[in-house]
């Protein structure tokens, strides 16, 4: 996991968490902060969705269906808020329920309100 961790962070780093933070409304440094506390968060649900009874193949199914790594290469459509809508399901699958606690915290964490870190 730590390798995926690492070529996300790289991917967004530089220009993508400046615009992103620009489109939020809040400083590079509150965006990275964002990203570095909800990047692992979010890779480690979707661990643990792994491990439930038909989890991987629950999510291998949703990433052959809806996600196939495009995003990687349209940073500036994720900075741009094109992946939205995508990322809020996301979230609402992988976290369910304590998505609203998680947000919490980890907006806390990284010196944002809860609605920018959604």
């Amino acid at each position: 996991m730590s390798s995926i961790f690492r070529e996300l962070t790289r991917a967004l780093e530089g220009e993508p968490t400046r615009r992103i933070g620009d489109r939020l409304g809040v400083s590079e440094e509150q965006t990275q902060g964002g990203i570095q506390a909800g990047l692992p968060l979010l890779l480690s649900a979707l661990s643990n969705n792994t491990r439930r009874r038909g989890g991987t193949t629950a999510l291998a199914k949703a990433l052959e269906r809806d996600h196939d790594g495009s995003v990687l290469e349209d940073l500036d459509g994720l900075a741009q808020g094109r992946y939205d809508e995508d990322g809020a399901g996301i979230l609402k699958h992988v976290l369910g329920a304590e998505r609203g606690d998680v947000e919490g915290r980890v907006a806390q964490f990284a010196g944002l309100d809860k609605a920018t870190m959604g």
